[in-house]
């Protein structure tokens, strides 16, 4: 079976489609790298994938996302 990871942000669509959580994960990461990196920043962005298809992250400051996992149909 073949996969693709959208990430919700905040209800709102990434533009790009991800291969793997692994990269989702690490675009999340990428975007909101200088605010990671602050010293007092309450966030939960390195969890396990879900098993029900839609992992939730979160960042403070409201920034709420969900890596929703989708199966390509091959008809």
């Amino acid at each position: 079976m073949d996969f693709f990871y959208n990430i919700i942000e905040n209800g709102e669509l990434y533009e790009f489609a991800y291969k793997t959580y692994e990269e989702a994960v690490q675009a999340v990461k990428e975007k909101y790298e200088e605010l990671l990196n602050e010293e007092d920043i309450l966030c939960d962005i390195d969890v396990p994938e879900s098993i029900t298809n839609q992992t939730n992250l979160y960042i403070e400051k409201g920034i709420n996302i969900i890596i929703q996992k989708t199966l390509i149909s091959k008809t």
